[in-house]
């Protein structure tokens, strides 16, 4: 399973984050309690523990602005939170960067989700954006997607295990559920998250492989 906790501001939440298992961090740059500047990113990009991926998290932003704030800040991912097209996609296919795409689920339209294969490397469901509100998991079916999917959305300790039992997703992502406060991250909520996502993820390996 493979867990991201987004939206951290201080060098002891990714540290939380890797002592509890997950793999990805988010550091966001759109307008929001937990946007950060360039130079903020930077520094924090620099005390990130090694093993954890540092994810952008931009939305509808010039191209060439994320181009360059990946490459000062040390990004391995860059996630796309607004309504970026397919072709906005395609300016990073020459680039080494690789994309996770959100799709806000109240703006329905699932079907305008297949244009994106073979652009992105995963696809993330979430509400809205940062809303901290969950959705019915039940229309992820009704997204035509095969490829790896995050779920996010309103997930924390209580409700990561059955999110992912009944999506059956290739990864989930937290932010708002985590926090003591908007863009205050609160520590134990952190390690909470990751351990219940990491134990429900076991649980479904072994029951694909009793299948």
């Amino acid at each position: 399973m493979w867990i991201k906790v987004c939206g951290i501001r201080k060098p002891q939440d990714a540290e939380a984050a890797a002592k509890a298992g997950a793999q990805a961090v988010g550091l966001v740059f759109a307008p929001s309690p937990r946007q950060l500047s360039v130079s903020e990113a930077r520094e924090l990009s620099s005390s990130i523990p090694g093993q954890l991926l540092r994810v952008g998290v931009f939305v509808d932003k010039n191209p060439e602005e994320v181009e360059e704030i990946a490459k000062k800040v040390g990004l391995d991912l860059i996630q796309l939170h607004g309504a970026e097209s397919p072709s906005y996609c395609r300016y990073f296919s020459r680039l080494p960067w690789g994309l996770i795409k959100a799709w806000r689920m109240e703006r329905g339209n699932f079907e305008e989700v297949a244009a994106y294969r073979g652009l992105v490397q995963a696809l993330l469901l979430d509400s809205s954006a940062g809303s901290g509100k969950s959705f019915p998991w039940q229309q992820v079916r009704e997204v035509p997607w095969d490829g790896k999917l995050i779920l996010a959305g309103g997930l924390d300790q209580e409700n990561v295990a059955r999110a992912i039992a009944e999506v059956r997703p290739w990864g989930v992502d937290a932010t708002s559920s985590l926090e003591s406060a908007p863009g205050q991250k609160e520590l134990g909520k952190i390690s909470a998250f990751v351990e219940a996502a990491k134990r429900a993820g076991r649980e479904l390996d072994v029951s694909k492989m009793a299948r």
